[in-house]
């Protein structure tokens, strides 16, 4: 069930050179409302950093620490492919690294959502940058 219990968070990975993610290996995350997809990737790469620290530094494939994540966006891929350049590549690191990536995603009716569903429980839900989805910016959305 989505609507199961989660821990709410407030924090951020900001800072995340000098500490570790607040989010465990071990927790499943669903980041909504995701734009260029570049939060969620260097959310991946911290996770896996992370891991690999904890494993003592064994190498192993580049998915064993990602952990589970879905990342989503309202927008169509089309879309954001004209309003961002490196979303293409944040969302190829973000498959390499073993997450699922999604888009048509209604933050407002994760029930109706078939891969939200496909992949609950959540430990973590993230809604990090909430956006008017206007061409005007940052500015607009605030």
């Amino acid at each position: 069930d989505i609507h199961a219990p989660f821990r709410a968070t407030t924090l951020s990975c900001v800072g995340w050179k000098s500490a570790a993610c607040p989010y465990k290996i071990d927790e499943t995350l669903l980041v909504v409302g995701e734009a260029d997809f570049s939060w969620s990737a260097s959310l991946s790469r911290r996770r896996r950093e992370d891991g690999r620290s904890q494993s003592g530094g064994t190498r192993c494939s580049h998915r064993c620490f990602v952990g589970r994540l879905l990342a989503t966006s309202y927008e169509d891929l089309r879309t954001l492919e004209s309003k961002y350049a490196q979303v293409d590549a944040s969302i190829s690191e973000l498959r390499d690294a073993g997450a699922i990536v999604a888009h048509g995603v209604d933050g407002t009716d994760l029930r109706s959502c078939e891969v939200v569903r496909d992949h609950a429980p959540f430990d973590v839900v993230l809604f990090n940058f909430p956006h008017v989805g206007s061409n005007q910016g940052l500015a607009k959305s605030i």
